[in-house]
C-alpha cells in the first residue's frame, strides 16, 4: 500500500511524494501511524549534505501503535500513544524517516506518551531527549536525575532557550547542579522558569568572564547545544583555568590541553551501523542500552511533570507544511511587522509564527504586544513599542531595530490611518533604494475607485498604485530580473472601521470579511470586479501613453 512521505528525490532536494510503500516491520521495530512530527536542523542538513536520493527524512514524531515486532521488549500494544526517536536520512535503512504517514521505529528506545502531553508536545522530544541523555549523562557523566548530587556543582548549558537546551537545564537541575545558561535577554525569564540559576547574554563580550567570576573560577562542566566556533570560544573563556569537561553536538574542538572535549551523535542510540557522510559508524550496543535506560527515566519524569517540553511552534498543512518549515529553519528568517497589535498585522504575525518564522512586532499599545507574547511565547516573538504617528521618532526606531536585529530579513509595514485629512498640507515620501528580486505591494480596491467619504485613504492607495505601475515599467527591461506585483485584498473586519476610529459609522466593525475566513487564499471579491471593469482598459491606455511620452522625452535628452 502506497503512502505520502518526504523523500530526497535528487541531490540537495526533497519533495512530498505519494508513491512510497509502508515500511516493512522488522522484528525489533514498531509500526506507527503518524499523528505529528517535529523539525530539527539535522533534517535539512541531511537533505543538503548527507542523504542520497530515495531516503526518507525526519527524526521526531508522535503517533499511534499499529503493530509491534516480536523482539520488542517494552510492553507496547496496538492503539498505544507513542513517541521517540528515529534515524531519518539513513542511507543504510532508507525507510526509517518519520516524515511519512506510517513509520517504523526501533521499539525499545520509544516511550508511551504520558497523559499530560499532547501529540504535538510529544513530537518534540525525540532528538532532544536522546541528545540530552548522551551529552549530559553518557558523555559528561552527570549524576542521574533520580539520584541528584548532595552538594551542587556548576554546569554551563550554552544555548538554554533552544529545544535541547531547555531540556538540558531541567535535567541538570534535577541532577542537583547549579545551572548557568546563555540566551538572548528576551528569553531570560523563560530559562529561569525552567530552573536556571544564572543567565548570561551570549552577545555580551564580557559574559564569559562574568561566568568565570560567578563560579569563582570553578566551572568544570559545559554542555554546548549550539556547537559553533563562537560557542566553543565562549565556553573556553568561561571554563575554569584549571580545566574541565566540554561536550558538544558537532565535531568541534576546544583547543586547551586541560579541557577534555568530545561530541555525541544521537543516531548511535539506535544501536545499528550507519553512514554519516563518508564515515561509517559501527553499531554501538552500549549506546542503545544507555538510550533504553535514559528514555525510561525521561518517561517517568515527564509523566510526573518534573520535565516540561519546549513550547512547540505548531504549523499546518501536514506533510506539505514540513517542507515549508524546513526551508524557514534553514534560512532562519526574521520579519518585522509594524502595526501588529490588532487586525491584519496580528493575524499575519500569527501565521508567520506557524510557519516557523521569528518575528519582531511593533505597535503603540504595550499591553497588546505583551498579550501577543504571552499567547505565542517569548522564544518566538520580540516586541517594540512604536507609534507610527510620531514621525520624529521614526529614525530612532529604525536605528534601534537594526541594532537589535542585524539578521532582519523583511519589514512588513501594516500601520495606517483612515481618518479625514487636510491635503492642503501635503507630505512627501523619499524612496531611495529598491533592491529586491520580487517586490510585492498590497493596496486596495480603493486604489482603482475612490471612496467619497475618505478621499485621503483612496488617494494614498492610488498614489501607491501609480508608483507601482511606473516602477514595474522602469524595471521591466532590467538590469536584473525584478518583478513588481500588486495585490488588492478585500475589505476586512478590523478596528479601522469601529466606532472609536470612525464614530459616524453604524456597526462599522462588521464591514468586510472576518479575519479567520481568509486562511492562505483570500477571495478578491469586489476588487476583482473593479479591476476587470475599469483597470484593464486604463492600463492599456497607460502603456500607450507611456510609450508616446518616452519617445517625446528622448528629443530633449542629451
Amino acid at each position: 500500500m502506497s503512502q505520502k512521505a518526504i523523500a530526497v528525490t535528487a541531490p540537495k532536494t526533497a519533495n512530498l511524494v505519494a508513491d512510497r510503500p509502508r515500511p516493512a516491520l522488522r522484528d525489533d521495530y514498531i509500526l506507527v501511524k503518524n499523528v505529528s512530527v517535529a523539525l530539527n536542523p539535522t533534517d535539512w542538513k541531511h537533505i543538503e549534505f548527507l542523504a542520497p536520493p530515495g531516503v526518507l527524512i525526519g527524526c521526531d514524531y508522535a503517533g499511534i501503535v499499529e503493530e509491534v515486532g516480536k523482539d520488542v521488549k517494552k510492553p507496547f500494544k496496538k492503539g498505544d500513544r507513542i513517541c521517540g526517536f528515529a534515524h531519518g536520512g539513513n542511507a543504510v535503512q532508507p525507510e526509517d524517516g518519520t516524515f511519512a504517514e506510517y513509520i517504523a521505529v526501533k521499539g525499545d528506545i520509544q516511550i508511551q506518551i504520558p497523559d499530560n502531553l499532547s501529540f504535538q508536545e510529544a513530537a518534540t522530544l525525540g532528538v532532544g531527549i536522546s541528545t540530552v541523555g548522551q551529552g549530559l549523562y553518557q558523555s559528561l557523566k552527570l549524576a542521574w536525575p533520580t539520584e541528584p548530587l548532595k552538594s551542587p556543582e556548576p554546569i554551563l548549558i550554552y544555548g538554554g532557550s533552544t529545544a535541547t537546551g531547555s531540556l538540558a537545564i531541567q535535567f541538570a537541575k534535577l541532577s542537583g547542579y547549579t545551572v548557568l545558561t546563555t540566551c538572548s535577554p528576551r528569553n531570560f525569564d523563560f530559562v529561569k522558569k525552567l530552573g536556571a540559576d544564572a543567565v548570561f547574554d551570549y552577545n555580551d563580550p564580557n559574559a564569559a568572564a562574568a561566568i568565570r567570576e560567578y563560579t569563582k573560577n570553578n566551572l568544570k562542566l559545559v554542555f554546548d547545544t549550539i556547537s559553533l566556533e563562537s560557542s566553543v570560544k565562549f565556553s573556553d573563556n568561561a571554563l575554569s583555568t584549571e580545566g574541565g569537561d566540554y561536550s558538544a553536538l558537532l565535531a568541534v574542538k576546544l583547543e586547551r590541553e586541560n579541557v577534555k572535549d568530545r561530541w555525541t551523535l544521537g543516531y548511535t542510540v539506535v544501536g545499528e551501523e550507519f553512514n554519516y557522510g563518508e564515515h561509517v559508524f559501527p553499531a554501538k550496543p552500549e549506546d542503545k542500552a544507555f538510550g533504553e535506560k535514559f528514555w525510561a527515566t525521561a518517561q517517568k519524569l515527564l509523566a510526573e511533570g518534573k520535565v516540561k517540553v519546549h513550547p512547540p511552534k505548531v504549523g499546518g498543512e501536514g506533510l506539505k507544511g514540513v517542507l515549508e518549515g524546513l526551508q524557514a529553519m534553514k534560512e532562519g528568517k526574521k520579519v518585522l511587522v509594524i502595526g501588529a497589535t490588532s487586525g491584519i498585522g496580528k493575524a499575519l504575525s500569527s501565521k508567520l509564527i506557524g510557519h516557523g518564522v521569528s518575528i519582531v512586532i511593533a505597535g503603540r499599545r504595550k499591553e497588546n504586544l505583551e498579550e501577543f507574547v504571552q499567547a505565542n511565547g517569548s522564544d518566538k516573538v520580540t516586541t517594540k513599542v512604536f507609534d507610527v504617528m510620531k514621525l520624529d521618532d521614526i529614525p530612532r526606531f529604525a536605528s534601534e531595530v537594526i541594532a537589535e536585529n542585524p539578521d532582519l530579513d523583511c519589514v512588513f509595514v501594516n500601520s495606517g490611518i483612515q481618518r479625514p485629512f487636510n491635503f492642503a498640507e501635503p507630505e512627501t515620501v523619499d524612496l531611495d533604494i529598491l533592491d529586491q528580486e520580487l517586490i510585492t505591494n498590497y493596496t486596495s480596491a480603493m486604489a482603482l475607485v475612490p471612496m467619497m467619504r475618505c478621499p485621503n485613504y483612496g488617494a494614498s492607495k492610488a498614489a501607491l498604485h501609480h508608483f507601482i505601475l511606473a516602477l514595474r515599467t522602469q524595471v521591466s527591461d532590467g538590469p536584473g530580473n525584478v518583478k513588481v506585483l500588486e495585490i488588492y485584498p478585500p475589505a476586512v473586519q478590523t478596528e479601522l472601521h469601529d466606532t472609536k476610529h470612525q464614530p459616524d459609522l453604524k456597526d462599522g466593525h462588521l464591514i468586510g470579511m472576518p479575519l479567520n475566513e481568509g486562511e492562505d487564499q483570500i477571495p478578491v471579491g469586489s476588487a476583482k470586479d473593479i479591476f476587470e471593469a475599469f483597470e484593464v482598459k486604463r492600463q492599456e491606455l497607460y502603456k500607450g501613453m507611456t510609450e508616446m511620452l518616452s519617445g517625446l522625452l528622448k528629443q530633449f535628452l542629451r
